[in-house]
């Protein structure tokens, strides 16, 4: 792995940051639209799909420009990096009253 092509940090903050916008974005265009359809069995399937769908390509992303192998571990570690990056900017901008 070349450290010189890419930052880590940035690669993760920015995937972070991509799957967080596109979870708001679907959850704010289905509560303007009908707030009821948030209920459904499908729209918890897709939004799933949605995401995990994105995390794949985000690591295919990565370990491309990582110089083309990635191991499991560091894989997994990206990608869990990406979701819990994903979480806090969903948790900011929800309610977030305890």
């Amino acid at each position: 792995m070349d450290s010189d092509k890419f930052n880590y940090n940035e690669e993760v903050i920015k995937g972070g940051m991509l799957l967080g916008g596109v979870s708001v974005l679907l959850t704010m265009t289905v509560y303007l639209v009908n707030v009821e359809l948030m209920v459904e069995w499908w729209f918890g399937i897709l939004n799933l799909l949605i995401s995990m769908g994105l995390v794949i390509y985000l690591g295919f992303n990565f370990r491309s420009i990582s110089g083309g192998f990635l191991s499991f571990g560091k894989a997994f570690k990206f990608s869990f990096l990406v979701m819990f990056i994903s979480y806090l900017g969903r948790s900011s901008i929800s309610d977030t009253s305890l």
